[in-house]
């Protein structure tokens, strides 16, 4: 997960809707973060 949330960063998936809703690792990843 930490390898994934490093790779997303540069692309603010948190800040794209789009990202989030097509993207389910999105919801992991945020769990993971908070």
């Amino acid at each position: 997960f930490v390898k994934w949330i490093e790779d997303g960063i540069p692309e603010d998936p948190f800040l794209n809707p789009e990202l989030m809703k097509n993207n389910p690792w999105v919801e992991k990843g945020k769990c993971t973060i908070l």
